[in-house]
């Protein structure tokens, strides 16, 4: 999976093979829905309008994504709680309503992943972008194990846009520092981080012959250590910078490599 989109690759890419399935009851959302899907993907989509029509539809042929907006009298999370233990394979993304991305979406969103959805997206649509260009991977491969494999080259990715983050409250100069100690102080502790490093400027990097194996338990518990030792490092300058990471919209990648922040690692 990539989280960082080329416009290009997406505007290129025929994805008229994905199936949609857009469940929601208000017209001018699905005719918002389908106009930006068609114009910028071109990917098949059926439309239910009502809760009692959703389950039938989905056991007569499951899409690959699932956008889920709302029902009226019916709660969204409860919908996605139980199509996800249902059909546990399913991607859902909640629709959002709001216009403004506020503490409130930030609440909201939290909630709907514990409920099982992979995103939500606000009233603009614009994070579909990346979301159509995750499952863009899966397409390349008949075997569903392999497709549902994270590779290192994920995880780089995720790691970069933390970086990007932190560029909104610290100069590459600070961040490429702030890296480069934290690593430095876990390295001999977990050896896995010795095919990672950071330069000067924040940028991460990891040796090219592995970005394409699988993230083990082993590497994601040695990159959140390298996270969590960062954070510490930000906080010294912006004591909630932990918290401020983590209400920023955030891939799901991301999510997996942010640390319980009461039990970080420190920098003695």
């Amino acid at each position: 999976m990539n989280f960082k989109i080329d416009d290009r690759n997406i505007q290129n890419t025929d994805l008229s093979s994905i199936r949609i399935l857009l469940a929601d009851s208000d017209p001018s959302k699905i005719a918002q829905v389908i106009s930006y899907t068609e114009q910028q993907f071109r990917p098949s989509v059926r439309v239910c309008k009502s809760y009692v029509d959703l389950l039938p539809m989905l056991r007569a042929e499951l899409p690959e994504i699932m956008l889920l907006g709302m029902f009226d009298t019916f709660n969204s999370f409860d919908i996605c709680q139980e199509c996800c233990q249902t059909w546990k394979q399913l991607p859902i993304v909640l629709l959002s309503r709001q216009k403004i991305i506020d503490d409130y979406f930030h609440y909201f969103r939290r909630m709907a992943i514990t409920k099982g959805a992979i995103d939500v997206v606000p009233h603009d649509l614009l994070q579909l972008d990346r979301l159509f260009q995750e499952l863009l991977q899966p397409q390349t491969t008949t075997d569903p194990q392999i497709a549902a494999t994270v590779t290192v080259h994920t995880m780089l990715t995720a790691m970069t846009e933390i970086t990007q983050i932190g560029n909104n409250y610290f100069g590459p100069l600070a961040q490429g520092n702030y890296w480069r100690k934290a690593h430095a102080c876990i390295v001999n502790e977990f050896p896995a981080l010795e095919h990672w490093s950071a330069d000067h400027f924040g940028i991460i990097s990891c040796n090219e012959a592995i970005q394409q194996s699988p993230c083990t338990e082993q590497d994601l518990h040695s990159l959140r250590s390298w996270v969590s030792v960062y954070i510490s490092e930000c906080e010294r300058i912006i004591v909630d910078f932990g918290d401020i990471l983590k209400n920023s919209s955030l891939s799901p990648a991301v999510l997996q490599l942010l640390p319980d922040l009461a039990s970080s690692p420190t920098i003695t």
